[in-house]
């Protein structure tokens, strides 16, 4: 039991007592002489300022994301995308066309395309933009830049609208398979065979037609800028021709052997498959080794006509033809006057001009039939029989030369004749520009000798 006293009197009090027996003082319930003190409790603030920092927040996440979602960002980012063939890019993608699937792989002709034509980039985006309309079309229409639903419920979203393309593959041969981008879409069941693509994104493909025409495999391969709904035709073409060149010169196709010409010079190829690249060129073994033509581009409408191929630095036979037939007339002249009138026109037929043996013998032949007094008048007759490579810059001519000898041994009015026909090869070398000039000639093979003396015409 606690103990209390009366705060009048100071007499004791019992435990509970209201009043004071000896005074009669009301008291109050005592303490242990400690008064219990009253504790309050501070008001809590936190919640309004952390409010405060979350609206704050808000804000300005609102003011950044209304920044990052303005459309001409959202189209820059499309285009770098595309530009840059990200993953997921197709996401930045619609159409109205049920029938395209749009998935990256589909998007990807789209990014072939402004790699291949990189400055176009711009203009696509320009055009997609529109004065800050943001609803113009590009790439032929294919491209439309629309709003399609929000960010978060404020920002509008913007996207490509893809307008597909249809196009239509054809070629030529049964069983001829076609590819686009190394898929395989078809194989044709007929000569005359065509078919329409499913839906394409407009870009840049790889179209594949393959088959074997004739025994041979044939292959018909292009990159194609497909922007619209355009027929591309993908036949496996052949052509026939003839080849005229150097007799024994081996012929090739797209370094493909494909025969050798015959001893008239002439090669007849006949239905070889036909590319854009196929290009012919020749070989010839000469005497110091193999001489390469120049290659020619086998064109479709070569079809059914004589193609003539040239080497480099090797004269042709009309060339060869007039530089003998010079040499001569030279001949003829020294022959009719005993004198070499034109020298300098002369000698530059010949490799180190006037000091060349070949030149010195002409001249010499020539002033002696004219100082052989059983020898009234010579003719020169010059038939070119073929010319060949020897080496680069270097070619071998044959030609005949017919010598026509006339004499009147008894001074009588009718003349005696002689024939003689020899055959000569001769080394012609390309010193210049167009400039051919002999320098050495083999010693001479005679094919014909025949004399016809007048009193046998009696």
């Amino acid at each position: 039991m606690k103990i209390t006293f009366c705060p009048n009197c100071g007499a004791k009090l019992q435990d509970g007592a209201a009043f004071c027996p000896n005074c009669g003082q009301a008291v109050q319930p005592a303490t242990t002489g400690l008064q219990a003190a009253t504790v309050t409790q501070p008001k809590k603030r936190w919640p309004f300022y952390t409010g405060l920092v979350v609206l704050g927040l808000l804000v300005i996440g609102f003011f950044s994301a209304k920044t990052y979602y303005t459309p001409q960002r959202q189209l820059q980012r499309t285009v770098t995308a595309i530009q840059k063939g990200h993953h997921g890019v197709a996401k930045q993608f619609i159409t109205t066309d049920t029938k395209l699937r749009l998935t990256d792989q589909a998007v990807k002709p789209l990014t072939r395309y402004f790699k291949k034509y990189p400055s176009e980039l711009t203009t696509f985006q320009t055009a997609l933009q529109n004065n800050n309309q943001f609803n113009g079309t590009a790439l032929d229409g294919g491209y439309r830049y629309l709003q399609s639903g929000h960010y978060w419920l404020f920002f509008p979203r913007y996207r490509l609208q893809v307008q597909p393309v249809y196009p239509r593959l054809s070629t030529n041969h049964r069983n001829v398979k076609l590819y686009v981008d190394g898929k395989k879409t078809a194989t044709s069941s007929s000569d005359y065979y065509s078919k329409v693509l499913s839906p394409l994104v407009p870009g840049r493909y790889n179209l594949k037609a393959a088959g074997t025409v004739g025994g041979h495999h044939m292959v018909n391969q292009s990159n194609n800028n497909i922007l619209s709904s355009t027929a591309y035709d993908l036949s496996l073409k052949t052509v026939s021709f003839n080849v005229q060149s150097y007799p024994n010169a081996v012929a090739y196709l797209n370094g493909k052997k494909v025969g050798t010409l015959d001893s008239t010079g002439m090669l007849a190829i006949s239905d070889y498959p036909w590319a854009s690249q196929l290009g012919l060129t020749l070989q010839y073994q000469g005497s110091a080794g193999k001489v390469v033509s120049k290659t020619k581009k086998i064109h479709e409408t070569d079809d059914g006509i004589t193609l003539t191929v040239g080497f480099p630095g090797v004269i042709s036979h009309t060339n060869a033809d007039s530089l003998f037939n010079d040499v001569y007339r030279y001949v003829a002249d020294i022959t009719d006057t005993g004198d070499n009138s034109a020298p300098s026109d002369f000698a530059k037929l010949f490799v180190n001009g006037s000091s060349n043996s070949e030149y010195q013998e002409y001249v010499k032949m020539a002033r002696g039939y004219h100082d052989d007094d059983n020898v009234d008048s010579v003719s020169y007759q010059v038939t070119m029989k073929h010319v060949v490579p020897d080496k680069r810059n270097v070619a071998k001519v044959t030609y005949d030369v017919e010598y026509d000898f006339y004499s009147n041994p008894d001074d009588e009015d009718t003349e005696d004749e002689h024939i003689q026909v020899y055959r000569y090869t001769a080394k012609v070398v390309k010193t210049g520009t167009d400039d051919y000039r002999i320098d050495a000639i083999a010693p001479a093979q005679q094919i014909k000798n025949q004399k016809i003396n007048a009193s046998d015409d009696d």
